[in-house]
């Protein structure tokens, strides 16, 4: 298939205290102890190709490093001050050296998934990470890039491709933490043979959880219910894979998703209470292999896969997507 793209200071004993702008108001210095670890990669120079505008672009240096450790459907976040923090299926791994040396930082009690997922808040610098179990997940987060964690009760009503995003608010009140953490996966049904996806919110940092109001995706089909107009020969059915959420700046929220074999958008401006959808492109979305989970579904594969998209609080939306 082709690849597309398409622009578009309260505290809580035990819990940091933060200032009016997000930052936490005293920062402890970390010394943490890196062993020497004989998969990742990291192509970070190539940022420094665009950070001179009006010279001549150098040629980036990608160097390539093992983590020493397993891993499936990595993501990976760069703190401030350079330190990389990855997932290696349940385990959180850190390196402090651009990625020559990597440590162990795992919070207790995670165990191994197929969705492993790391967030990092840019702006208080805490990092969040996600490992799905069952129709639940296992959520810890961490203010000292790893070096102690706390863990949350479960966050529920998920149960596939659960991805963590943080913004300001736009609409309620925070208490504890200054941003509004968001944690959106499949919600009705499972993997890509979901019906729906929608999002919960957390107000205080991920200790408590509520829906954040109507689905980003759900049934019926935007194209009516007529004969065709569904998956699996069902009119008014649509399954697919929801992305990532992405929350801008502005406390915007971006939801990507195949949809009846075509790539959409959903978009919040109200924490998530309500949500518009639109189409991309009509250019069609790919799909998984056919007879996943021993289940054919007839006319699509099995469903349409994922995107992902980016925004910058300014009105560019980038959205990407592997079209027919």
């Amino acid at each position: 298939g082709a690849c597309g793209a398409r622009v578009l200071r309260r505290g809580r004993e035990g819990l940091p205290t933060y200032n009016g702008r997000g930052r936490k108001a005293s920062q402890r210095v970390e010394t943490p102890t890196v062993r020497r670890l004989p998969l990742v990669l990291l192509p970070l120079a190539a940022v420094a190709a665009l950070a001179a505008p009006g010279h001549a672009a150098r040629q980036p240096r990608v160097e390539v490093f093992r983590t020493g450790f397993a891993s499936g459907e990595p993501n990976i976040v760069v703190t401030r001050d350079g330190t990389l923090l990855s997932t290696g299926m349940q385990k959180v791994l850190r390196s402090t050296d651009r990625g020559r040396h990597w440590q162990d930082v795992t919070p207790v009690g995670h165990v191994k998934t197929l969705d492993p997922f790391l967030h990092l808040d840019r702006v208080t610098g805490r990092v969040y990470k996600s490992d799905l179990a069952g129709t639940c997940q296992l959520l810890s987060w961490s203010d000292d890039k790893g070096s102690t964690w706390t863990a949350s009760p479960a966050a529920c009503n998920l149960s596939d491709h659960q991805s963590i995003s943080t913004a300001p608010p736009v609409t309620t009140t925070t208490a504890g933490y200054p941003h509004v953490v968001y944690d959106c996966s499949q919600t009705v049904g499972y993997n890509g043979y979901s019906a729906g996806s929608g999002c919960d919110k957390s107000l205080d940092g991920g200790m408590t959880w509520t829906p954040t109001g109507t689905l980003a995706f759900s049934d019926p089909s935007p194209y009516g219910v007529a004969a065709g107009s569904g998956d699996s020969g069902v009119p008014g059915h649509c399954l697919g894979d929801v992305g990532a959420i992405f929350a801008a700046p502005d406390g915007s929220l971006y939801v990507p998703r195949g949809w009846c074999n075509q790539p959409w958008l959903a978009v919040s401006h109200d924490e998530g209470l309500t949500w518009t959808r639109t189409q991309v492109a009509r250019n069609g979305m790919n799909t998984t292999l056919s007879g996943g989970f021993g289940v054919v579904a007839p006319g699509s594969g099995q469903s349409d896969y994922q995107a992902t998209v980016a925004a910058d609080g300014k009105g560019r939306v980038v959205f990407f997507w592997v079209a027919l």
